[in-house]
């Protein structure tokens, strides 16, 4: 599930896990479609410039963050 900051705790999208590296259309161009499943490039290690990430927000970025509190490994410049 995409991450959702204020989502619901334990719903699977209050925790951003990785930055997704491209664009993934889970409906194939279809959007009445039920969203499928799709493979992805994902970066959960490496450096990152902040202002390119769409949708990241303090919660995120602390979830990615090397040393930001939480479980990632990314440094954000």
């Amino acid at each position: 599930a995409q991450y959702t900051a204020g989502a619901v705790a334990g719903a699977g999208t209050d925790t951003a896990i990785g930055i997704l590296m491209e664009d993934v259309d889970l409906k194939d161009g279809d959007p009445g479609a039920s969203a499928t499943d799709h493979s992805g490039v994902v970066m959960l290690i490496g450096e990152a410039v902040e202002a390119h990430c769409i949708g990241l927000d303090a919660a995120a970025k602390v979830d990615l963050a090397k040393g930001g509190g939480g479980d990632g490994f990314i440094v954000f410049e």
